[in-house]
């Protein structure tokens, strides 16, 4: 019985410092995994906030784009012109 015994106890130990080495390894890949997906965080984010500056650039443009005024000296500047009109070299 007693031979018995430490054979429970050994495999009971065996057992432990497996599953110990298991949890253990989970958690360091866990760990792991969470730095790599702050940094793709972080990367996402910069492509976020550059997005987030075209945008209020053509934003900017359009606006630009629908005042009539604009348009008239922009096509002035560009050569174009109507009988008449003043062209801007």
């Amino acid at each position: 019985m007693e031979y018995r015994q430490k054979n429970v106890i050994r495999l009971l130990c065996v057992v432990g410092v497996t599953l110990t080495f298991v949890l253990v390894s989970v958690l360091l890949y866990q760990f792991i995994k969470i730095g790599n997906q702050n940094k793709e965080k972080k990367k996402l984010e910069n492509v976020a906030l550059e997005l987030s500056q075209k945008i209020d650039k053509y934003s900017t443009s359009v606006k630009d784009i629908q005042d009539v005024n604009f348009l008239e000296d922009y096509a002035r500047e560009a050569g174009w012109a109507q009988n008449g009109d003043i062209r801007f070299n």
